[in-house]
């Protein structure tokens, strides 16, 4: 999505939901437990960092990580405030981030996206270990 979008893209389409057959896609990003309760599959998570990190203008970022599965991203956001996304596709190798802002920018806030794995299909959080997506919205401090 931040390809997409970097590259100016006006929209993405995300196929999922109800398939021919009456089953949930595996690509969709809600799921039903069959019980009734619909949970946040991991696509739903990286969908909501997106829109988090996303509403502005996209704006060039230096970075040297060339041969890496690493990215950053920069979007200048309508109220002013600059949203840095780096993204780490490599599970065998970390990244060591040294960030220089504009001297305008005195602070900022970490919101991560985690997961057990890079392949997880649950226990996946963003903004901390004890938030997570329910049918009525994201729940900071929810249990688990």
């Amino acid at each position: 999505m931040f390809d997409l979008g970097a590259a100016g893209a006006a929209g993405l389409n995300i196929e999922g939901g109800v398939n021919h057959l009456g089953w949930i896609s595996k690509y969709s990003p809600i799921d039903n437990d069959e019980r009734g309760d619909y949970l946040a599959r991991p696509l739903y998570y990286g969908m909501l960092a997106f829109s988090l990190a996303s509403r502005g203008h996209f704006v060039g970022v230096e970075s040297d990580v060339a041969g890496t599965a690493f990215k950053a991203y920069a979007v200048l956001g309508n109220d002013g405030r600059l949203w840095l996304t780096l993204i780490n596709k490599d599970a065998s190798r970390q990244a060591e981030v040294t960030l220089v802002p504009p001297p305008s920018f005195a602070s900022g806030d970490v919101i991560r996206l985690t997961a057990p794995s890079m392949d997880s299909t649950s226990h996946v959080t963003l903004g901390g270990p004890r938030s997570r997506v329910t049918v009525n919205g994201l729940q900071k401090n929810a249990r688990a």
